[in-house]
């Protein structure tokens, strides 16, 4: 008799757990007020910060949602992710639009950006990547050493201050429970990046905290304080 256990996907790291749930996050920019929330907020930054023209990236692109928003404003985007899944549907999503040519899916790990190091992006971009990977710091000085002297770097962090993710992280630590924290390698505070952010000449240019937190944040963001609330943090960086 076969072992069912032997033959079922094995989860090893962040990158299996997304290609499992690949579908299932593409939907959530249609049916979860979070992920509404996070392509309100980034459709935004983006409009804001490309420069009609140039080029942009999308590291960690996951189902292309994002990519497209820069499509719109930017003469082409090269998006890569390391989940095939991801990519599939991305392109699959690119088929069928019947006229977003100027992206470019690419399965790749974000370990893997010194394959790009001749390329220069005026847009450089990554949603809810940076902290399942090993180096945090490391993974933004690749990033921003591929800005244009000129260009942007728009990027998110879990935040450690919002009260909801310090709950969320206590039920983790006594059930296993929601299963995607067993990935996450880093969560910050502002001081703590914006001062990582200084040491690497970076500064940054605008700060949104987002991603409401249930009965947290609407309180929070009426008096002000949406940091101890909100569950993410995205920061626009141009080099100092």
């Amino acid at each position: 008799m076969v072992d069912q256990t032997d033959s079922a996907p094995q989860i090893r790291d962040a990158v299996d757990w997304h290609t499992g749930i690949a579908l299932r996050f593409d939907e959530g920019y249609t049916k979860s007020a979070a992920f509404m929330e996070r392509l309100v907020v980034w459709r935004e930054l983006i409009g804001r910060y490309a420069r009609p023209g140039p080029r942009a990236l999308d590291a960690g692109c996951g189902s292309g949602v994002l990519s497209f928003v820069a499509a719109q404003h930017m003469r082409s985007v090269l998006a890569f992710d390391a989940s095939p899944e991801m990519i599939r549907i991305a392109r699959e999503k690119q088929a069928r639009s019947g006229g977003i040519e100027n992206v470019s899916f690419r399965e790749m790990r974000m370990e893997n950006l010194q394959a790009l190091e001749s390329e220069s992006f005026s847009l450089v971009m990554s949603s809810s990547v940076l902290e399942y990977l090993d180096d945090f710091w490391g993974a933004i000085d690749a990033l921003s050493s591929l800005m244009a002297p000129d260009g942007a770097l728009i990027f998110s962090v879990p935040n450690v201050q919002s009260l909801y993710r310090r709950l969320e992280r206590m039920i983790f630590d006594m059930t296993g429970r929601p299963r995607y924290l067993a990935f996450v390698k880093f969560c910050f505070s502002h001081t703590e990046i914006a001062e990582g952010l200084k040491a690497r000449g970076l500064t940054p240019v605008d700060v949104r905290y987002y991603a409401a937190a249930p009965l947290l944040s609407r309180p929070a963001r009426a008096v002000g304080r949406a940091e101890y609330a909100d569950n993410l943090i995205a920061y626009v960086c141009r080099k100092s």
